[in-house]
């Protein structure tokens, strides 16, 4: 169900071989983004890294990915055509509200990389006919 198809990897090619490696404000932004996304992997490793299912699954993980992902989004989207944030967010989410259409009144599960989660929560509390269920609760 992934929206991720070769024409996001081709514009995401495109701009870090032509933009995105020799526009100076693009290398600017790129050194900022670097720096803020080393501070969170930090926290990350901090949190247990990838071994801590219930930190991956946390509202507290999904918000440190907002941050990270809105900057990245305000930095290189504009360049980076389908395969900015924004983008592919959207086309992800839009495969997942056709299947949720397709099955109402059913349980769905959503499995995606938890980068993808402060995205999907966001959408999924707009809709009236989804009850979220917290997979920590399923976790050791």
């Amino acid at each position: 169900m992934s929206g991720w198809k070769p024409e996001v990897s081709a514009d995401r090619r495109a701009f870090w071989r032509g933009r995105g490696k020799t526009d100076a404000v693009m290398v600017d932004r790129k050194e900022i983004y670097d720096t803020v996304s080393v501070a969170l992997k930090e926290i990350r490793e901090r949190e247990g890294g990838v071994e801590n299912a219930k930190f991956y699954n946390s509202r507290h993980y999904a918000d440190l990915r907002q941050l990270e992902r809105t900057l990245w989004a305000k930095c290189f989207d504009e360049g980076l055509g389908r395969g900015g944030e924004v983008a592919i967010n959207r086309a992800h989410f839009s495969r997942i509200a056709k299947a949720l259409d397709q099955h109402r009144g059913e349980r769905v599960l959503i499995v995606y990389g938890a980068g993808h989660r402060y995205w999907f929560l966001k959408e999924l509390e707009k809709r009236d006919d989804v009850t979220l269920v917290d997979v920590a609760r399923f976790l050791p």
